[in-house]
């Protein structure tokens, strides 16, 4: 009797699920609280070369260069799902554009490893005719490829798919660096590693000639380069000067500094660009979280060792942190919580209830003005029916 009610008054129906789904989103909001900034999530016994988060797929990339591998980190579960051995060692990573294959520059094996992100399988490696340290994915499936060594350096395209030449090479004494690319894959970025100083130079490559634009010295003994997710900013953390300096990415023009202290190590943007973690190293070692509008510190995170790289989760509820050993001997990789708040369980309990509710009110009201027209419009029935006949005889074919 109930549900045949229930299905007469289809309006009470939906109330009745909605509160139903309440029930459901408040324990499900309950058990995804996150834990306070700051907080060790979780430790791997292995420090990573790079890291690199799966924008739609929960994994975080680690080249593993101790151990000719590139670790796969599920970043729901914090468990590794898998681990893929490589013909070399693993220097720097990328991601293709439609973030199907993980591309690895292998400095012993000279070659660019191509991983299926799909299947997590190394699918093929390209030879290369240098040693190659970093590498990134630009357009129409080309690759740009550094050397590993420290002079008379330049910046190869190869096909990704053959490994063909796309194009000519650009530079013939570079220092060794860091390569990284925007967003749009349109401008690529190289930063000097362990010069003094060291300079940070920007290229457009939405063609297949390398094209110079910009450059900046950013400090001593440069370290990776870091592109905000939006692709507005750009930043090089170096050993000197004890900031780091946020630039304009269209004229390399200052932002702000972030006064981390000696000495910077590496920088990590969070998933909305609003927040930046950077590490220094090594009294104490640590990462400063700072505003990216304000420059202001918010707080700050103890790590066992000198952070080589750094990156967060697609969500930006997670900062890994590679630790290399260099003045403490910890080698690992620790993840944190970034307190990122995620929506409060009242405001999915209101969202869920509330649309359902109104569905269920536009339902009833759809069949009030049913009735009302049958009423007013019925040329069907009788006239001698007199006003409770008619509307009964309404109400019933409406039903």
């Amino acid at each position: 009797m109930f549900i045949v009610d229930l299905c007469r008054q289809p309006y009470r129906a939906c109330l009745l699920l909605g509160l139903a789904l309440a029930m459901i989103l408040s324990t499900v909001g309950q058990a995804r609280a996150e834990p306070p900034a700051g907080t060790l999530l979780k430790s791997f016994s292995f420090s990573a070369s790079d890291l690199v988060a799966d924008p739609s797929q929960p994994y975080m990339y680690a080249s593993i260069s101790g151990s000719n591998a590139v670790a796969v980190i599920n970043t729901q579960s914090l468990s590794l799902q898998s681990i893929i051995a490589l013909p070399g060692t693993p220097q720097d990573i990328a991601l293709s554009a439609d973030g199907t294959a993980l591309y690895v520059a292998d400095s012993t094996n000279k070659s660019i490893d191509v991983i299926n992100t799909q299947t997590l399988s190394l699918t093929t490696s390209l030879p290369v005719a240098t040693t190659p340290y970093s590498v990134a994915a630009g357009l129409n499936n080309r690759l740009y490829v550094l050397d590993a060594t420290t002079t008379y350096n330049h910046i190869d395209q190869i096909n990704a798919l053959t490994g063909a030449s796309t194009g000519p090479s650009y530079g013939y004494a570079l220092y060794y660096g860091d390569l990284e690319i925007s967003p749009d894959r349109r401008t690529l970025y190289f930063g000097e590693e362990g010069l003094s100083p060291s300079t940070l130079f920007s290229y457009d490559v939405s063609t297949t000639t390398i094209t110079p634009l910009l450059s900046v010295e950013t400090g001593s003994n440069g370290k990776k380069v870091v592109v905000s997710h939006n692709g507005s900013t750009v930043a090089q953390p170096d050993g000197a000067p004890y900031a780091v300096t946020l630039y304009n990415s269209s004229d390399f023009s200052a932002l702000g500094s972030f006064d981390t202290g000696a000495y910077p190590d590496s920088m990590a943007f969070s998933p909305n660009d609003q927040i930046a973690y950077a590490a220094l190293s090594p009294y104490p070692t640590a990462v400063d979280i700072f505003s990216t509008t304000s420059f202001q510190e918010l707080g700050q995170i103890s790590v066992p060792d000198y952070a080589s790289c750094m990156e967060t989760d697609s969500t930006g509820q997670e900062l890994f942190v590679s630790c290399n050993g260099t003045y403490w001997g910890n080698t690992e990789i620790a993840v944190y919580s970034t307190g990122a708040a995620v929506p409060e369980p009242s405001t999915l309990i209101l969202l869920g209830a509330g649309a359902i509710s109104l569905l269920g009110y536009r339902m009833r009201l759809r069949r009030r003005r049913a009735v009302q027209a049958s009423v007013s419009c019925d040329n069907d029935a009788p006239a001698t029916l007199s006003f409770p006949s008619r509307l009964s005889e309404a109400m019933r074919r409406a039903a």
